[in-house]
């Protein structure tokens, strides 16, 4: 029998136990009552070790309970530096890119400008080149075509000039034939 039967037959006992007159008080048999509460003392242990269990059961359940909150918030802790890490990773990521585009464009406008020299440096050796041939067979062309021109003129100019004497010596012969 346990303990909670054992506390309900006193409890009948009581119950049925004849009462005194005027009074709240009742009569019950001794011996039985000494009985229950023996068999209360031998059932005590067995009770008391349930419940020592029971809170032995309820520190171990804590105990464990506290181990998985400390090991959450360890781990939380942990996912949360790792994602400031990888927030400060991202960011550094960032800024290396604008570092390397900045880097590119200003290579790119020094790799422009140098193409730019490079073409403008070939333009100019041409320009010299064309000069150089325009020069050579243009001058010489020119300067043969001028040669030519002054000879025809000189030519013009004496043929002119013959003609002049031609037609003096004409008008005198025949200014002289009318005399």
């Amino acid at each position: 029998m346990d303990v909670f039967e054992i506390l309900n037959e006193i409890e009948n006992a009581i119950d049925n136990s004849s009462s005194m007159f005027l009074t709240s008080k009742v009569m019950v048999d001794g011996d039985e009552i000494k009985e229950y509460v023996e068999h209360i003392r031998n059932s005590l242990p067995d009770e008391m070790k349930h419940a020592k269990w029971i809170v032995s059961e309820e520190k171990s359940i804590l105990q464990r309970a506290k181990a998985d909150y400390e090991k959450i918030i360890k781990q939380a802790k942990k996912e949360a530096e790792e994602m400031v890490d990888s927030h400060t990773i991202t960011r550094e990521a960032r800024e290396r890119a604008r570092a390397i585009m900045h880097e590119a464009e200003e290579y790119s406008g020094g790799l422009k400008m140098r193409t730019y020299d490079y073409m403008d440096e070939i333009l100019y050796k041409l320009q010299n080149s064309t000069e150089a041939l325009h020069n050579k067979f243009f001058g010489e062309m020119y300067t043969t075509i001028d040669n030519t021109f002054s000879d025809i003129q000189t030519a013009l100019n004496s043929n002119r000039s013959e003609i002049k004497v031609m037609a003096k010596k004409l008008v005198e012969e025949e200014s002289m034939k009318k005399k």
